[in-house]
């Protein structure tokens, strides 16, 4: 028998048995019935596929996909988007949790307002302390967005978590197939989705409501370990997308958002890793098309732009300012921030 559910919950397992336990729990859980649970075990080395066995047996709305060869997030979760069969998706990361009506907030919400996605707010969770994220000011709430600067400011801005991160949100599942959108790369394939996501959708909403638990930064986690090389490769794939015809009106927003992201990875890294970022960013993407935009970003991102471009121009080094500008964060003096 084909059935057909209303959300598919898309879940990628690898080496997670410490968290998978509390994570199936509370999409099993859930206040809302009607989901199927996809999880793609990604060749775990650990227990985790023998969780998934036993959790199998015990609820029939759980799908299991036991890859013969590791894919990485990216590709688990594409295959997952493949195998549902519902209109609606959401993706889960295995050592996060969430809140009981998880799936019954989102799918009430992009059900009443016919919007392409949903996202919603969340709570951090590390070294055993739930910390009560605050909500981003610059983003807006409760409301049908379809408004081009709304994208663009968004698009330029893609390091928010609240934006950059495909969980907490639930997505039309023929949005994301019919448009091509897919995760494709190993590391920061969260960036690379949004980014498309976000250019296609015709309209979109976020809430304020906080319905999942993200344990940040554990050990272990591909979250501790993005290399300048995996953000490099990042840019350069999503460089290949911008020369495509519909890509191509947001290249100045690319240029933009690439800028403020390596920036603020110089100010935070080492002294030799940040000077082979600048150098490497300027050989790679410094040419006649790069052109930036300040109309959508807050005036600390204004002047950090400002600076970096100037020291691009001029081939100077960033790094010592950035260094700087992250240590006394002078900003503050034209922000009171």
């Amino acid at each position: 028998m084909n059935i057909v559910y209303k959300v598919s919950v898309i879940i990628p397992i690898y080496n997670v048995e410490p968290y998978l336990r509390q994570c199936l729990d509370s999409v099993c859980n859930q206040t809302f019935k009607d989901i199927e649970i996809i999880c793609i075990n990604d060749c775990s080395t650990d227990n985790s596929l023998k969780i998934l066995e036993e959790y199998q047996k015990k609820d029939n709305r759980i799908v299991l996909v036991d890859l013969t060869e590791n894919k990485g997030v990216g590709i688990a979760r594409d295959i997952g988007i493949k195998s549902a069969k519902s209109k609606y998706v959401t993706f889960i990361d295995p050592d996060d949790w969430i809140k009981t009506n998880y799936v019954e907030v989102l799918y009430n919400t992009i059900k009443r307002n016919d919007t392409d996605f949903v996202g919603a707010d969340f709570y951090l969770y590390k070294d055993g302390t739930i910390v009560d994220k605050a909500t981003n000011i610059n983003l807006v709430f409760d409301k049908i967005l379809t408004k081009e600067n709304i994208r663009r400011k968004y698009l330029q801005q893609l390091n928010n978590l609240s934006i950059c991160l495909v969980w907490a949100k639930i997505y039309k599942k023929d949005f994301l197939i019919s448009n091509n959108i897919s995760f494709e790369i190993r590391k920061l394939e969260d960036n690379f989705f949004m980014w498309q996501v976000l250019i296609k959708a015709k309209s979109f909403m976020l809430i304020k409501d906080k319905l999942l638990y993200h344990r940040f930064a554990r050990p272990g986690s591909s979250e501790i370990s993005y290399t300048v090389d995996n953000r490099l490769y990042l840019f350069k794939k999503l460089y290949s997308l911008s020369q495509q015809d519909y890509y191509r009106n947001y290249l100045k927003d690319f240029y933009t958002y690439i800028s403020i992201s390596i920036s603020y990875y110089i100010e935070n890294t080492n002294i030799a890793e940040a000077k082979y970022s600048f150098y490497e960013f300027k050989k790679l993407f410094y040419n006649e098309n790069f052109k930036l935009t300040y109309k959508y970003i807050n005036i600390r991102n204004k002047i950090r732009l400002f600076v970096f471009n100037f020291c691009l121009k001029h081939n100077l080094n960033y790094v010592n300012i950035g260094k700087f500008h992250h240590k006394y964060n002078p900003i503050r003096l034209f922000t009171g921030k």
